[in-house]
């Protein structure tokens, strides 16, 4: 989904999805974080034009490699170096130029981004934060279905048999013609 933004293609998001449960399945089974995909990595794949899932095989054969071979040397690699790529990776998935458009549009985006990185900054621990993340993204999605089915059974209920003086008198006359 975050490719699709970037690269302006469209993909089967089910497929992914799934993929994704089950690999987060198969972390729990081996102890691990459920994970909602290798973000950082889409990210800078899109930004440095690759057209392919290639890139993504060769990016997972090079980190298995560094593992197997490299293990003993990566862990003499300072902290702070690998935190100064983790943010420079995460400076260009920010988009920033987006950024004043979610504060001008308001609304649920904006209180979704505000809840979502002030739970994970504040919070005491990880799993808490993603949660509630999740609760609150979920219950949001909800809503808004919610007042979509009913905006929409409103407007079919109120419009059928109604004479052209109605749609004048509510000023839909407008959006009847187009």
């Amino acid at each position: 989904m975050v490719a699709d933004g970037m690269s302006g293609d469209r993909h089967d998001s089910d497929t992914e999805l799934t993929a994704q449960g089950f690999a987060n399945i198969a972390s729990a089974c081996f102890m691990g974080l459920p994970v909602t995909g290798v973000i950082a990595r889409t990210s800078t794949n899109a930004r440095a034009g690759a057209k392919s899932p290639i890139s993504s095989i060769i990016h997972c054969l090079t980190v298995l490699a560094i593992l197997l071979i490299l293990a003993p040397l990566v862990k003499l690699i300072p902290l702070a170096s690998l935190a100064g790529v983790l943010l420079s990776v995460c400076w260009y998935m920010a988009e920033l130029p987006l950024w004043p458009r979610l504060f001008k549009s308001g609304g649920s985006d904006l209180a979704l981004l505000v809840i979502a990185c002030g739970v994970k900054y504040l919070s005491l621990d990880f799993e808490h934060a993603i949660f509630i993340d999740c609760s609150y993204a979920q219950a949001l999605r909800a809503l808004i279905q919610t007042a979509q089915k009913k905006s929409l059974s409103i407007s079919i209920k109120s419009l059928q048999g109604r004479p052209a003086k109605d749609f004048e008198r509510f000023g839909l006359n407008k959006l009847l013609q187009g």
